[in-house]
């Protein structure tokens, strides 16, 4: 039974990347090539077996190589988190609007398949506690710094469709972002001052804001403009500053808030600061890069809004774990006491 949902997960996924990226495949050949509906359904079937066959051998062979040292719960929790890391495979479902599977693509794609099996061995390999050490810590503001900087990039292209593209909308933009993360910093400090025990519940709220404006951010930009389109460049301005001003307020109190958290363990601004600037700049730069060569041509803005707001989700998710496993870890230690 412990090997059944991740059975299910895999043969589902596998069946239907595999159908899919056949199908791409065949749809891309020279016009020339004439397939057989006979044969088309036998190569079909093929792609519907051998990749879950394929998908389930890579998923035994890295169970077997960091699983050992887990707990039965453990195990089973991260079995299923492995199987569903090959999600990702399922974007070649997308190939029906006219996606071609480029070896940029490709390489996305494992990328991110990847990434999320060594994410979920960080998780389950120490006992979901993400935030106890300063590169853990790190690991996660780096996520948020990824998806912070596909909201920029997105946000600036649906809003310079919607308001053109001049010197006027670039400097409003770029500076209606700026602003917001200067005010959220400030908010973000004073709150962590004010409240220095509810810096983790602090944290995951303002990952969970941007994640939720993340998801209608594109729809509320293209009504907003629909308004404000034929108005002055002051209406402009405010209207542009009305529908950031939330999330980028939200971005940019994260970094006091966990400047706090770590320096309650580190009494050394200076290192926290420096240390928490420079992953979160090599999540934005790593953001940058890819969100350009990658996640726009093969999601479009949309879709990388929507991938921005799931990273934002996964942080929030693995703060609240860290918070009930430490609340569970002090229940334990009075238990004992008393």
């Amino acid at each position: 039974m412990r090997l059944l949902i991740p059975k299910i997960v895999i043969a589902g996924t596998g069946a239907i990347s595999g159908v899919a990226m056949h199908l791409d495949w065949m749809a891309n050949q020279s016009p020339a090539m004439d397939f057989a509906v006979i044969e088309v359904i036998f190569r079909l079937v093929l792609s519907a077996i051998i990749t879950p066959l394929v998908l389930w051998r890579i998923h035994v062979w890295i169970m077997k190589r960091v699983g050992g040292s887990l707990g039965d719960t453990h195990l089973r929790q991260l079995a299923l988190w492995n199987a569903c890391s090959f999600a990702p495979l399922l974007v070649t479902l997308f190939g029906v609007s006219g996606i071609v599977m480029t070896r940029e693509f490709i390489v996305g794609i494992i990328t991110a398949v990847i990434g999320l099996n060594l994410l979920g061995h960080m998780i389950f390999n120490s006992d979901l506690s993400l935030m106890k050490g300063r590169g853990s810590l790190g690991f996660l503001f780096l996520i948020s710094g990824f998806a912070a900087l596909i909201y920029q990039l997105a946000w600036q292209r649906a809003l310079f469709a919607a308001f053109g593209v001049d010197m006027e909308s670039i400097t409003l933009v770029v500076s209606v972002f700026m602003f917001g993360l200067g005010i959220g910093s400030l908010v973000g400090g004073m709150l962590s001052e004010r409240f220095p025990d509810r810096l983790r519940e602090m944290f995951f709220a303002c990952e969970l804001v941007i994640g939720v404006f993340g998801i209608a951010s594109i729809s509320i930009i293209r009504g907003a403009s629909e308004v404000a389109i034929h108005g002055s460049l002051l209406s402009v301005g405010v209207t542009i500053f009305a529908i950031l001003c939330l999330p980028t307020m939200m971005m940019g109190a994260t970094l006091p808030i966990l400047v706090s958290y770590i320096n309650r363990t580190r009494k050394n601004v200076g290192n926290s600061v420096g240390w928490l600037y420079f992953v979160n700049t090599v999540g934005s730069a790593l953001a940058a890069l890819l969100t350009v060569t990658l996640i726009f041509p093969a999601m479009g803005l949309q879709g990388a809004v929507w991938s921005a707001a799931i990273l934002n989700f996964v942080v929030a998710w693995l703060v609240i774990q860290n918070t009930k496993t430490r609340s569970s870890a002090s229940s334990t230690v009075s238990a004992g006491v008393a």
